[in-house]
């Protein structure tokens, strides 16, 4: 028996693939943030009830008693575990099926609920999903950056790559900007003291006050830092996401370069920069963000120029080409609720289900994609659609 919770992960697409392939029953149950003194009710409360609810579950689909005591012992022991009274500032999920129990922890707050089916319920997951596994955060201040590295749920300062100066004095030492706001132009007639009529020198004059003149050394900064990290992150291809007052990551992003760098920023100052862990999920959910706005823009695109007969919303149609591997995208409303039968020969066959979840896992199973979107980024509100390979 297990008698406290296993290993916790983040949440990523190529162990749940592995966790997809476990037949049913199969038990997901999603536990909010909770924080001791709340007026939520407690992780362990909350498991328990749930419990009782999946009991009742196999129970209805007539799953033997000593099947049910095996599948749910290890769960029920981890009730009193310590850890889980504890409550954390992270969701979490746990999965149990026959020969499986995992726990993963969620950088977004998911619903409470408890699933049991033929297959793992994936579908309010799907964002979490799809978050690539390592991201940086560059934190810009008036006269210096830092880089934050932010890998699952570790977040630890590194250092920069030595091209990159860490402060503004630094970079004006190493490159001096190439711009004088004290310019020269041609003085007119008499100005001068040159040797003949309409001789004209040079002279000086200022253009700028002294916060333009820092605002530009600035811009010169933020253009050598972002020359190294285009070198230092490139090769990686991971996304960068700024943190800073709305002045300096504004003029940093006009000077970007860097292609991988996530639309909108962490806001904060120096003074009140946010903890590691909310820069973590702050982070996070920028990056969920933008791809929710490319998966949409690419939706709108594939039903605009795939052959009709490729594109399907009709979710009995979509469903046997997800068991047959055609389904090459899918995108599923997360508005929607689609509960039905699809009979064939697995435990899932004794019962309703989640038949847009059951496309979904399928989808993976296969090496499709799989994204969940908002009711109004789906073609006429449809409860899903799928992008078929042939």
């Amino acid at each position: 028996m297990i008698a406290t919770l296993p290993l916790v992960e983040p949440l990523r697409l190529e162990r749940a693939q592995e966790l997809l392939r476990y037949p049913g029953p199969c038990v997901t149950i999603t536990l909010p943030p909770y924080q001791p003194g709340a007026a939520s009710p407690a992780p362990a409360a909350m498991l328990k009830t749930f419990l009782q609810d999946a009991e009742r579950h196999l129970a209805a689909r007539k799953t033997a008693n000593a099947s049910i005591e095996e599948l749910l012992g290890p769960l029920d022991d981890i009730v009193k575990d310590a850890e889980l009274l504890r409550g954390s500032r992270w969701g979490s999920v746990l999965f149990r099926a026959p020969g499986i129990f995992r726990h993963v922890h969620l950088t977004a707050p998911p619903r409470a609920a408890v699933t049991v089916a033929g297959c793992f319920q994936i579908r309010p997951l799907l964002d979490e999903l799809n978050l690539p596994s390592e991201f940086f955060v560059l934190k810009l201040f008036k006269d210096h950056v830092a880089l934050t590295h932010c890998d699952g749920f570790r977040v630890e300062a590194v250092p920069l790559p030595r091209n990159i100066p860490a402060t503004l004095e630094q970079a004006l030492a190493l490159e001096p900007p190439d711009h004088d706001l004290e310019n020269r132009s041609s003085a007119g007639p008499g100005s001068g003291t040159g040797t003949g009529p309409g001789h004209a020198r040079g002279v000086r004059f200022g253009t700028g006050s002294g916060r333009e003149t820092k605002h530009a050394h600035l811009a010169d900064f933020y253009k050598i830092v972002d020359r190294g990290l285009n070198e230092f992150l490139r090769g990686r291809g991971t996304s960068l996401v700024l943190a800073g007052v709305e002045e300096d990551t504004s003029m940093y992003r006009g000077v970007n370069s860097y292609p991988n760098l996530v639309p909108g920023s962490i806001h904060g100052s120096a003074e009140t920069f946010l903890p590691d862990a909310d820069l973590l999920q702050h982070g996070a959910a920028l990056l969920r963000e933008a791809r929710g706005a490319r998966q949409a823009k690419a939706l709108a695109q594939w039903k605009e120029n795939v052959t009709p007969a490729r594109f399907l919303t009709d979710i009995y149609t979509i469903l046997p080409a997800a068991f047959e591997g055609r389904v090459h995208k899918l995108y599923l409303n997360t508005d929607a609720d689609h509960t039905g039968v699809f009979e064939r020969d697995d435990y899932a066959s004794c019962g309703p289900e989640d038949l847009l979840n059951l496309a979904g896992v399928q989808t993976l199973l296969h090496g499709g994609e799989v994204c969940a979107m908002p009711a109004d980024a789906m073609p006429e509100a449809a409860a899903a659609a799928a992008i078929l390979r042939f």
